[in-house]
């Protein structure tokens, strides 16, 4: 192999190489705005169903369970939701 067939060779590879590469970072980014943007459709309802739950059973406040230290069980609407978001 000459030096020029070789060096046309390792430009063709890096260019494949780039393009790949390009491809691959725009897949990522539609994936990772996909998942956002279903991940935002879910919290959208169940945060419909938390305030829908609330109204109805005179809740004042709900708050997350990170958020919370101690909740006896039957604080606990999580079961009520998963019904209502389903």
């Amino acid at each position: 192999m000459t030096d020029s067939e070789r060096s046309k060779l390792e430009t063709e590879t890096q260019r494949k190489q780039n393009s790949y590469s390009a491809k691959a970072q725009a897949f990522e980014a539609d994936n990772r705005r996909r998942k956002m943007e279903e991940t935002n459709k879910i919290m959208n309802r169940i945060r419909k169903a938390v305030r829908e739950l609330a109204k109805e059973n005179g809740f004042n406040i709900v708050v997350d369970s990170g958020a919370t230290v101690y909740a006896g069980p039957s604080d606990d609407i999580t079961e009520h939701v998963l019904k209502r978001v389903k």
